[in-house]
């Protein structure tokens, strides 16, 4: 499978959202970090070799990076939302090879249209397109907020339970360490997200409808189900939606 790794670099959190959720619902594409400055966006490019940047030409300290950004990944690309399209902007279009979007007239689904162009299809992948955009809402339905890294770690694990159910029987040996590759971290870091994205739900979701879906399944010491208790209990859920035996509350 053929994922395209995407960095959003944008201070508007609401427009970092709206992009994630058209993102979520393309299985050929992965949200692995947002960042409001430039300082987070250079750790994010260092860290995550992404295949694709867009972010707002307002972003503070971003357009000094550009030179650094192009020579780091020279196939990297660089998508630009800017207030202002000018002499300027098209230096920079000529100069650093991006794409250029005015920020005011400019849909989610421009870019994703853009992105995509380069994306390898494949007709597995397209026979169920929807997977992604089921976990997705069924995540956020249960609380766990979308511009967290745990949120695209779960997303992924379910969606691979829900396809394969016998990874359930080595999350720690195989399902960790096959995430962690896929967003180029490790599968400590992998576990550790998934279970702060758990514990931020409980903590900011809604109680009753988490008790109803998982019940018995919380542990009485945490207070919250384990990842894989987690895991396990939505994909079991998305199973049966797509069965029509459940409708979410």
């Amino acid at each position: 499978m053929s994922i395209q790794k995407i960095v959003i670099a944008d201070p508007e959190r609401n427009f970092i959202e709206l992009l994630q959720e058209r993102i979520d619902s393309d299985e050929n594409m992965g949200l692995i970090g947002t960042a409001d400055d430039g300082f987070e966006l250079l750790k994010l490019v260092r860290t995550h070799d992404p295949d694709v940047l867009i972010m707002d030409i307002s972003l503070k300290n971003g357009l000094a990076l550009f030179p650094y950004i192009r020579h780091r990944i020279r196939s990297l690309k660089i998508l630009v939302i800017s207030a202002l399209l000018d002499d300027y902007t098209a230096f920079l279009e000529s100069e650093y090879g991006v794409r250029f979007f005015d920020k005011a007239s400019c849909r989610a689904d421009d870019l994703i249209e853009c992105m995509a162009e380069e994306i390898p299809r494949t007709g597995s992948l397209n026979r169920d397109k929807t997977l992604d955009a089921e976990i997705s809402a069924l995540l956020r339905h249960l609380g766990v907020p979308a511009h967290i890294k745990g949120y695209s770690y779960l997303r992924t694990a379910i969606k691979t339970v829900v396809i394969n159910p016998e990874s359930m029987r080595a999350v720690t040996k195989n399902l960790y360490p096959d995430i962690a590759k896929l967003y180029a971290t490790t599968a400590v870091c992998v576990e550790r997200a998934m279970r702060n994205a758990i514990e931020v739900a409980w903590s900011r979701g809604n109680v009753d409808c988490l008790q109803n879906f998982f019940g018995y399944t919380v542990n009485p010491h945490m207070g919250r189900p384990t990842n894989s208790a987690f895991i396990a209990t939505v994909a079991d859920m998305i199973c049966l939606q797509r069965d029509g035996n459940m409708m979410l509350a």
